[in-house]
């Protein structure tokens, strides 16, 4: 991607509103990409261990009958493990939102603008209206 500046901006010229970067904003813009998806692979990674943890804490759990006591205890744990998994796993979808985004800014930061706004709509929609958390709520 570093490499292809002179053809991408080839390509841009044909597009009206479009605006045409110096060699170093479209490294920078590169290098912008390359964090936030850096970052959320690591997200989406550190989450898939969690939920091994929370399955080998699972199946590693003694019957009801013989931990009466502690059940309470190991409820929380488990809980824990699964809610931390996947509160990162959400931070690694909103950077790969973000992530997607972030690629129109290549066109102009206007329409980076526009698409982190509806970035910002869809996932505050998702998250605080959707049917899915209403049935949850129930």
């Amino acid at each position: 991607m570093l490499g292809y500046h002179d053809r991408f901006a080839t390509v841009m010229s044909n597009i009206p509103f479009a605006n045409i970067d110096t060699a170093f904003t479209w490294e920078m813009k590169i290098f912008f990409l390359i964090l936030i998806f850096v970052y959320s692979f690591f997200k989406y990674t550190w989450s898939l261990r969690q939920y091994n943890y929370a399955g080998i804490f699972v199946s590693s759990v003694p019957a009801y009958f013989e931990c009466r006591d502690e059940i309470d205890a190991l409820a929380s744990k488990g809980g824990f493990l699964v809610g931390n998994a996947a509160k990162h796993f959400n931070n690694g979808l909103r950077a790969y939102y973000f992530g997607l985004a972030a690629l129109a800014w290549f066109i102009h930061a206007y329409c980076f603008v526009a698409a982190t706004a509806w970035v910002v709509y869809v996932t505050q929609r998702r998250e605080y209206h959707s049917s899915t958390l209403a049935n949850l709520s129930r």
